[in-house]
C-alpha cells in the first residue's frame, strides 16, 4: 500500500529548508512541478533545478 503523501503546506512547515521540502514534497509523487511551484511562489523550471540539483 502506497503511503499517503504529506500536503505540500505540511512538507514547508516539517523541514526548515525551502529546498528540502520542495524535494520531499515532488519526490512524494503527489504533485507536479508546477504544482509545487504554484505553492512556493517559484516557476515549475526552478522547482526543477531544485529537485535535479538535490540528486547530484
Amino acid at each position: 500500500m502506497r503511503k499517503q503523501a504529506l500536503s505540500l503546506e505540511e512538507y514547508a512547515k516539517s523541514l526548515s529548508n525551502r529546498d528540502e521540502a520542495i524535494n520531499a514534497a515532488y519526490l512524494s509523487g503527489a504533485y507536479t512541478l508546477k504544482e509545487v511551484g504554484n505553492f512556493f511562489k517559484l516557476h515549475y523550471s526552478r522547482v526543477s533545478k531544485i529537485v535535479a540539483k538535490s540528486k547530484t
